[in-house]
């Protein structure tokens, strides 16, 4: 199980790599083609905006949200070190065990995503009492469980922006 865990955790980061990598390359190639061409004309409006500037500004947003893919996924790594860690000295100096198993993810949200973002994580220490360990251990389950759901979503809309700014670029340059 821990093999096909690991496989899919990897196939995820590959991905999310993959896709940012593409969506930096489509935003220097359409800034540089836009730039030279006139091949997209500026008649044509999606939304009241021009077809060059809905392409430059789908591109960049890919890439913006493939940064914040990356950043997500790693503060979710970082977290799920810890927790592995804080796992290993419970059960060694403390001689008790932290729960295994579906942790529900109660009274999150994107407040306490935006919060990790900023830098305001609850690591848990070592001096901490066992009522409080188990406390911490819970709340940062929960949002590791909720990193992860929104490392997933990120991915899902970047994938998303990317192939449609390039479906547009694609079916405005061959009109």
């Amino acid at each position: 199980h821990r093999f096909w865990a690991a496989n899919a955790l990897n196939q995820v980061g590959y991905i999310i790599n993959l896709i940012f990598t593409l969506s930096v390359a489509f935003v220097v190639f359409v800034l540089n083609e836009c730039s030279e061409c006139q091949s997209m004309e500026d008649s044509i409006l999606i939304c009241g905006v021009s077809a060059k500037t809905t392409v430059k500004v789908l591109a960049m947003l890919s890439v913006l949200i493939g940064g914040l893919t990356i950043y997500n996924r790693l503060i979710d790594i970082r977290i799920t070190r810890h927790i592995y860690h804080i796992r290993d000295w419970v059960s060694r100096e403390k001689g008790y065990s932290l729960p295994v198993g579906h942790i529900p993810v109660e009274n999150k949200g994107i407040i306490d995503v935006i919060k990790c973002y900023l830098g305001s994580i609850p690591w848990i220490t070592k001096i901490e009492k066992k009522k409080q360990v188990l406390k911490s251990f819970f709340e940062l389950s929960e949002i590791n469980i909720l990193l992860g759901k929104y490392t997933y979503k990120l991915l899902r809309s970047q994938a998303i922006i990317f192939f449609l700014s390039v479906i547009l670029y694609g079916a405005l340059s061959f009109k």
